[in-house]
């Protein structure tokens, strides 16, 4: 495994570069939880108390873009989510379509981390733009600005997670596929 650091700046951003690794499922997603260092959002949970749960996507709406390039479902999150209180953090599955663009944007309580299942696109952080492609990993500490071009052939999918959980909410904005009506 070899990494890939974004050096030559005063910054802690960092994009890991782990050619041929595989999608773990839920041990991977569970995995970046715990690395992020979630905090127990209600005083009635103790650290790292996570409740056992199962979310399937089937069940899960998904949340049109409002440009049309791509869609998006909150997987677990403390305001939305019951079963998983405690997590502090918020795990999403992003998919987007040839051509999409992120606009250049932060998170000023939130870092986020991303997992790249599949497709491939040119991410800026920090100023500094890197390519990333299915197996990477990117990093993004809150208050870092960043931006992505998909600029492959096929759909970008990734996992999403926002510690703490906050940004992730701008999703229930936008219009729900399986429901059919605006949020």
């Amino acid at each position: 495994m070899s990494e890939d650091r974004i050096s030559d700046m005063d910054m802690s951003a960092t994009i890991a570069l782990a050619k041929g690794t595989k999608f773990g499922g839920t041990l991977f997603v569970l995995t970046l939880l715990a690395a992020s260092g979630c905090a127990p959002t209600k005083p009635s949970c103790t650290p790292n108390s996570l409740q056992a749960s199962i979310q399937n996507r089937r069940d899960v709406p998904r949340y049109l873009q409002p440009d049309g390039n791509g869609w998006v479902q909150v997987l677990q999150a403390p305001a939305r989510d019951t079963a998983v209180p405690c997590s502090g953090s918020a795990v999403s599955f992003a998919v987007f379509k040839p051509g999409a663009q992120l606009a250049e944007h932060l998170h000023p309580e939130s870092d986020e981390l991303l997992y790249v299942v599949s497709g491939s696109a040119r991410t800026k952080i920090d100023g500094t733009w890197k390519q990333v492609e299915a197996g990477d990993t990117i990093v993004i500490p809150k208050n870092t600005p960043h931006a992505m071009t998909h600029n492959g052939n096929e759909e970008l999918r990734v996992i999403q997670v926002f510690t703490p959980a906050g940004p992730e909410a701008r999703y229930y904005d936008w219009q729900s596929e399986s429901l059919g009506i605006s949020k």
